[in-house]
Parts: structure tokens; C-alpha cells; sequence
């Protein structure tokens, strides 16, 4: 899993995207600094909230 998020992340760094994610890797590479291990941790926090 983590590697397919840090694959997703590097995804969307080449290509952003109007989401959540590329908002998220536009403020880690931008003034508002989030750290590479954050980054990574919000691709997984909306996973348990979509479980039916």
C-alpha cells in the first residue's frame, strides 16, 4: 500500500489534478510544508471513511 501511494503521489506531482491530493502535494512542495511521511499518510486517511 505504500508503495502504491507514493506512486500515486508522484503521479499526480507530474499531472496535477483539480482533488483533495494534488491540493495536498502543492502545499508539501509550497510554503505551507507538509513533510513527505504526512504527505503519504493522507492518501490513506479517507480509505476507513468510504467502508460501507
Amino acid at each position: 500500500m505504500l508503495a502504491f501511494a507514493r506512486d500515486l503521489i508522484a503521479s499526480k506531482r507530474r499531472v496535477p489534478r483539480d482533488d483533495l491530493l494534488s491540493d495536498l502535494i502543492a502545499a508539501r512542495d509550497g510554503a505551507e510544508r507538509l513533510s513527505e511521511d504526512e504527505l503519504t499518510s493522507m492518501v490513506f486517511l479517507p480509505t476507513p471513511a468510504s467502508a460501507p
